[in-house]
């Protein structure tokens, strides 16, 4: 399954501004679940936030090596949010980006768990423009 971001783009300061959760969709045991991240232009900081409810362990992401480096040895993002926990990351665009202008961020579930139900996975994006 796969889930188009919205991002929340904060181009302001001192400004407040609404956040966009983007919830999982999968309802599968053990079925994993890409969201998909496009900013609105290079080099723009991207924060990833991620949360995951109480009571059913932690699930997993990761976030491919993208196709913009050459010659270097680079290894994919990866980690766990635990369980009743909101996590962040800031991603390094030039290390992540895609070919095609995106992240793609791969969640897996608790062994015998779902995304949607279980976790309630919820996505945010902070874009700084």
């Amino acid at each position: 399954m796969a889930v188009a971001v919205v991002n929340s783009a904060l181009s302001l300061y001192d400004t407040e501004y609404a956040v966009t959760a983007n919830a999982a969709t999968s309802s599968v045991i053990d079925e994993v679940e890409v969201f998909t991240v496009t900013p609105t232009k290079a080099g723009h900081k991207v924060s990833i936030l991620m949360t995951n409810a109480a009571g059913h362990g932690a699930y997993t992401w990761s976030i491919p090596v993208g196709a913009l480096w050459a010659g270097d040895t680079l290894t994919a993002l990866t980690g766990s949010i635990a369980a009743g926990a909101t996590e962040v990351i800031q991603v390094a665009s030039g290390k992540h980006l895609s070919a095609a202008g995106t992240y793609a961020i791969t969640l897996t579930p608790a062994s015998g768990k779902r995304l949607l139900t279980d976790h309630a996975a919820v996505m945010e994006v902070l874009e700084t423009v």
